[in-house]
């Protein structure tokens, strides 16, 4: 198993994961390193981006399975966390994209490494 496996890593249900997955190697330069979709319909059953040191897993809705976006399950946001991270070039790549993000650029004592999109 990969040392950045090891590690607890998130796993998101999202509206439309291959546009999540463009946004994601966009904006925060992650790589793609599995991706299995469903040949029936073309959604993602599963996929795999790398931050780095950090794995993070997603696919799209699966709403037979129960598989639910937070759109769905009405849910709060979801806020990626690193540390190391430039939130200028990140959030400068978002914006760029005309994609809405979280606020990172002035200090706040209580934001050490946030960028959300």
């Amino acid at each position: 198993m990969p040392s950045f496996a090891r590690k607890v890593s998130a796993y998101f249900i999202v509206k439309d994961a291959a546009r999540a997955i463009d946004f994601y190697k966009e904006a925060f330069g992650a790589t793609e390193v599995f991706r299995m979709t469903d040949p029936s319909d073309g959604r993602i059953g599963h996929a795999e981006l790398r931050f780095g040191e950090t794995l993070m897993m997603l696919a799209d809705e699966y709403p037979d399975f129960g598989a639910l976006s937070r759109y769905r399950r009405r849910l709060a946001g979801n806020l990626p966390h690193g540390h190391g991270v430039d939130r200028r070039r990140t959030g400068a790549g978002a914006v760029g994209r005309g994609d809405d993000v979280a606020p990172g650029d002035r200090p706040e004592f209580w934001r050490a490494g946030g960028a959300g999109a």
